[in-house]
């Protein structure tokens, strides 16, 4: 495999993303509200809370959080809450952030090709079909990869600023 063939298509790549707003676009506002608005949204309701009873199934949150390790200088119990339901809870949805992410750039990159018409040429190359798929998904993994970390990187600011 000739790793100089798949970095030439994986800068192509990137280079086709960055200059499609319609790519773009997706890529950067469902990061911002799945790492940003949700959880800033999250704790902006539960902290303004301040009669928890009125909210559905709290006795239910109430019994639950105590199973979960809090640090200790979270002193109310909707404090206690919203940290469960930062950390727990909402944290592992992060994940459809590179998921999706990836899914864009990967359904881009060939279809893309297919639309622009630069499949074909690209297939009459002389790189290989092994080369192709490897190029395609570093390709998506790269900013997927680098969405992912500045999107936790955000995720983390904004959680423990709530």
């Amino acid at each position: 495999m000739d790793v100089r063939r798949v970095k030439i298509i994986v800068r192509k790549d990137v280079k086709e993303l960055v200059s499609n707003r319609l790519v773009m676009l997706p890529m950067i506002i469902v990061p911002l509200i799945f790492c940003l608005a949700i959880p800033a949204l999250i704790g902006g309701l539960g902290l303004g809370l301040n009669n928890l009873d009125l909210v559905n199934g709290a006795e239910l949150l109430k019994r639950v959080v105590g199973s979960y390790p809090i640090p200790a200088g979270l002193g109310s119990l909707t404090h206690q809450i919203v940290f469960v339901i930062l950390n727990y809870t909402f944290l592992p949805m992060f994940m459809i952030v590179p998921l999706m992410v990836a899914t864009i750039i990967t359904a881009n990159a060939i279809v893309g090709e297919k639309e622009r018409k630069t499949l074909e040429t690209l297939l009459y190359t002389p790189v290989t079909n092994r080369e192709f798929i490897v190029a395609k998904l570093t390709g998506a993994f790269i900013p997927a990869f680098l969405i992912a970390v500045v999107g936790f990187i955000i995720y983390f600011i904004a959680g423990n600023l709530v």
